[in-house]
């Protein structure tokens, strides 16, 4: 099978006339200054835990404003950060710990599993 893309010139016409209509609106705008911008914040291998941790479980259970989930990820300090999950001998067992402490009961075996080889491999890729 083959698919052939053909645009014409008032398709491209189509999209700028959107591009422009839109330019002004705010999710455009904080968008832009969020993804666009020269001075982004670095990024390290605990921020990446933290951004894949809430990530992964953001993908499988609810996670409105008051959610769990929610409540869970903006806590100060991070209950399941890079360091914190270095300090424990058996990470899927502690990563299990903390998701019931937390209330994040649904997937509970899946997710500190996968999060656990996830550690294992980043702590590993920084040996």
């Amino acid at each position: 099978m083959k698919l052939q893309f053909v645009i014409e010139q008032a398709d491209l016409d189509n999209v700028h006339n959107l591009v422009t209509a839109q330019a002004e609106a705010l999710l455009v705008i904080e968008r832009q200054h969020m993804n666009v911008v020269d001075n982004k914040a670095e990024v390290t291998r605990e921020r990446f835990w933290e951004v894949l941790v809430k990530m992964r479980l953001t993908t499988l259970q609810d996670s409105g404003p008051e959610s769990a989930v929610t409540l869970f990820s903006k806590q100060q300090p991070f209950p399941l950060s890079y360091a914190a999950i270095g300090l424990e001998e058996n990470v899927e067992e502690f990563i299990k710990q903390v998701f019931e402490d937390h209330n994040l009961k649904r997937f509970k075996r899946k997710i500190p599993s996968d999060l656990a080889e996830n550690w294992h491999r980043l702590r590993k890729d920084n040996a």
